[in-house]
């Protein structure tokens, strides 16, 4: 057993339960007090943990002491005013989201050389695949069976090197909403397995499967009251025609071998999809809600007032994400080097129409005219 297994399942170990029903009782004596103490608890634990990583890198040589780094993966541009022949983005509020735990981070375009995305996956601590509008798989010719499309083909490379790097020892998170999560369960099952839904522009309750209680990483670390009201309140919004039933999911080995369910959701209509879920052998991990928008994106379409726990909710996604990126011991060559790539380098983008800002990148030459041969040949058979 590698040394990453042994960490994995020590983390495993280390999130077994919840906290005990005495635990528990104490809690809800100081629920005035809950908010500040859990945010002075957040912050000591990340200060140990973020000792604990000092110590590893202050041994590697021509090191420097930084904050973790994360990548976000950019994704073909849906917006009329700039066409995917020309440019990706990302949203605002993904940025947003995570850099409130500590995080930096720093985009990749999809368009870029794989050699190139590869050389900054070996210096980040961690990948976030986020949500949007972009087709996975498509059909080629009428009765073919559908295929990945590029970016999907990008997006899985990558994938594939965070299974790599944690399979040598080197432990590399990867987190992933709404389109990103689809994405995950498409590269490991390597086929066409969504189903359809109705739940656009939707909130729902949360379903726990019995292995929340027992293997969550996630959960481990949430009050049983803040729990209790994923259960009972619509906490989170949804935004998707696309997802995975229950039933595909227990019935799909390559998916149930290497992922736990933690809970499902409802769409309108009534049927039950997979919301949340984590990897038994990496630390994978995704929602088919957007956490994010709760806090970043308060457009018209979701300007539901929230509450101080729907909050306190979104806000744990990052935080703890955050930690799992201190268990990464990759960094940069230097400080300069890295503050160069930093996302504040990039100016977003706010246009009447969008329901936020964006990150715009423009797509790279070489990829753009493969863009651009894909289209053509698909318009003419």
């Amino acid at each position: 057993m590698n040394s990453n297994n042994k960490q994995f399942q020590a983390s495993n170990a280390q999130y077994q339960s919840f906290q005990s029903d005495q635990e528990e009782e104490e809690e809800l004596k100081q629920e005035n007090d809950e908010g500040i103490q859990n945010s002075e608890i957040s912050q000591i634990q990340n200060q140990n943990d973020a000792k604990s990583c000092i110590s590893n890198v202050s041994r590697v040589k021509n090191s420097f002491i930084s904050f973790p780094v994360i990548a976000i993966l950019s994704i073909p541009s849906g917006f009329q005013s700039y066409p995917k022949e020309e440019y990706s983005y990302i949203y605002t509020s993904y940025v947003q989201y995570f850099q409130q735990s500590g995080l930096r981070i720093i985009p990749l375009n999809w368009t870029d050389s794989l050699e190139n995305l590869e050389n900054l996956m070996n210096k980040v601590n961690g990948l976030v695949l986020t949500g949007g509008g972009a087709n996975l798989m498509m059909r080629v010719q009428e009765g073919e069976e559908k295929k990945f499309t590029q970016f999907s083909k990008v997006a899985i490379f990558l994938i594939e090197l965070a299974k790599k790097k944690n399979e040598k020892g080197n432990y590399f998170p990867l987190w992933t909403t709404c389109l990103g999560f689809e994405l995950l369960f498409l590269s490991f099952s390597n086929q066409e397995i969504r189903n359809q839904f109705d739940s656009k522009n939707h909130f729902a309750k949360q379903i726990f499967s019995k292995e929340a209680k027992t293997q969550s990483r996630i959960l481990s670390k949430l009050s049983k009251s803040l729990i209790k009201c994923l259960e009972e309140e619509e906490f989170f919004y949804y935004n998707h025609k696309h997802g995975f039933s229950k039933k595909q999911f227990l019935e799909n080995p390559k998916i149930n071998q290497n992922f736990n369910c933690i809970a499902y959701s409802k769409d309108q209509k009534g049927k039950q999809f997979v919301s949340i879920a984590e990897g038994k052998v990496y630390p994978f991990y995704g929602t088919q809600f957007h956490p994010e928008k709760l806090q970043f994106d308060q457009s018209s379409k979701n300007n539901k007032q929230f509450t101080i726990n729907q909050l306190r909710i979104a806000q744990h996604i990052p935080n703890f994400f955050y930690t799992e990126c201190l268990k990464s011991n990759q960094r940069f060559d230097s400080a300069q080097e890295q503050q160069s790539l930093l996302i504040e380098n990039h100016q977003p983008v706010y246009k009447g129409g969008l329901d936020q800002g964006i990150y715009l990148f423009k797509n790279v030459q070489q990829i753009q005219n493969e863009i651009n041969s894909n289209k053509q040949e698909t318009n003419t058979k």
